[in-house]
């Protein structure tokens, strides 16, 4: 609803003067008329039977007072100003007439008799009924055309009998609420009386309530979670249709089903806080001073406090002396390796050693290979699976002085070895000829290699 709309009616509202004074007597007078047509099965009240009936629940509420009869008369008078007891002839004035509660009547009435306490049994047949009727809606959206169909078999449905639902299971949250502050008050008597005694009795209420929220949320959220599944399909059919009237509804309905979760959720938490501040007051308080001495003490304490004034001293306290120096503890050499001397044997690794790359890079080179990638793949197919990556840095190695650039640039990535490994790829360019020794010229002097001569030692002189 707009803001505009509730401004209206809200105006309309207070230009009637509407208002409810019912005092105990007079609501005394309404359940009494609820239960005896419950138990007579009849809702129509003649009026000498509806005046006697009221003269004798006056006399049983208010014991002492004078004129009864007077008193239901004028209670019988301001109801009917209030709509809340109406007639039902079309006799008007002239007769006496018949007389039967208002609707309004009947739920202030059920609302002050009925035990309206949300518990599981309640919530889960709620709740399965609220599941049964979507997916009756949710059957009849799916094969409604006309209009008349979607507003009779799918609108009307949804807000009167799944809103209807909704609105019981929110009516007994209120009971439970209330509940809940009942047996808040019951540990507060227990407590005030015999705190030691009635330490049982608290933690068994504390218990049964703690999980009575607990059962409460779980079928909410089971149940809601259904519902909501099933109210999207709706949607969805009235999205398609263009049916917005039903879209509106939709959206009202799973509204009103997260309310609920979000009031399961705030029950639960509320409860589990005040139910550990409980046992904190049990462990802290009521153990450590089961006669209360404590307590009386400090409460004796602060009611004569404007009489005996008291203040709390501390006095800093010497510091402790060290009796003897302290003892370092003794340093723990650095863990170390000896040292080990490794023969040429040793040093040397296995596996892809032991394969000599020299000739399969050569007979990759004189076959075309132009790049490290390329050279890899003529040398690894020869290599054992165990030994490639260990051939593959005696490749780089032996194929590095032919690499065109800087080695240290990144290059582009290659694949090889059957794609699992991945290499910087290197351009390889042909290594130049050697130059040509020069012809001697014909007065040129001719050289040649002489083995140098050793000196024999002189011999000593005689």
């Amino acid at each position: 609803m707009r803001a505009s709309e509730t401004h209206r009616t809200l105006a309309r509202l207070a230009s009637r003067g509407a208002a409810l004074r019912i005092d105990t007597p007079e609501l005394c007078c309404l359940a009494a008329m609820h239960l005896q047509a419950h138990h007579s099965g009849v809702s129509l009240f003649a009026e000498d039977a509806l005046a006697a009936l009221f003269e004798a629940t006056i006399a049983a509420v208010l014991p002492g007072a004078e004129n009864p009869r007077s008193r239901a008369t004028h209670a019988i008078e301001r109801l009917r100003a209030q709509r809340l007891i109406v007639r039902l002839d079309g006799a008007g004035m002239v007769r006496a007439g018949e007389y039967a509660l208002s609707s309004l009547a009947a739920d202030i009435v059920k609302r002050f008799l009925d035990d309206e306490r949300l518990t599981r049994e309640h919530l889960d047949g709620l709740m399965t009924s609220v599941v049964a009727g979507l997916s009756d809606l949710r059957d009849a959206a799916a094969t409604a055309s006309t209009e008349d169909e979607w507003r009779l078999r799918v609108q009307h449905p949804l807000e009167l009998v799944v809103t209807e639902l909704l609105n019981g299971v929110e009516r007994r949250q209120l009971g439970l609420d209330e509940q809940q502050t009942t047996i808040r008050g019951e540990i507060t008597r227990l407590l005030e009386a015999d705190w030691l005694d009635a330490l049982g009795g608290i933690e068994h209420l504390l218990d049964e309530t703690a999980q009575t929220l607990t059962e409460l949320k779980a079928l909410l959220l089971q149940h809601a979670n259904q519902a909501h599944a099933v109210l999207d399909d709706v949607v969805a059919f009235a999205q398609t249709q263009g049916r917005i009237e039903v879209y509106i509804s939709s959206r009202r309905t799973a509204d009103q089903l997260d309310r609920l979760l979000a009031w399961g959720q705030s029950r639960h938490e509320a409860w589990s806080e005040y139910h550990r501040s409980v046992h904190r007051f049990l462990r802290d308080v009521v153990r450590l001073d089961p006669d209360r001495q404590l307590s009386v003490r400090v409460r004796q304490q602060i009611t004569a406090f404007a009489e005996r004034p008291y203040s709390l001293r501390v006095a800093r306290g010497p510091r402790l002396l060290m009796l003897r120096p302290p003892e370092r503890p003794l340093a723990h050499p650095p863990v170390r390796r000896p040292l080990q001397d490794w023969t040429p044997d040793q040093l040397r690794p296995t596996g892809a050693a032991q394969v000599d790359v020299g000739p399969l890079v050569e007979l990759a080179l004189s076959s075309g290979a132009r790049s490290l990638a390329h050279v890899l793949d003529h040398v690894l197919d020869a290599v054992p699976e165990a030994n490639r990556y260990a051939a593959i840095g005696q490749v780089a190695a032996k194929v590095a002085p032919r690499a065109k650039g800087n080695h240290g640039a990144q290059g582009p990535w290659a694949t090889v070895g059957d794609g699992r490994f991945e290499v910087t790829d290197w351009a390889l360019v042909k290594p130049a000829p050697e130059p040509a020794a020069p012809k001697p010229a014909a007065n040129a002097p001719r050289t040649r290699a002489v083995a140098p001569r050793t000196l024999a030692p002189a011999e000593p002189a005689p």
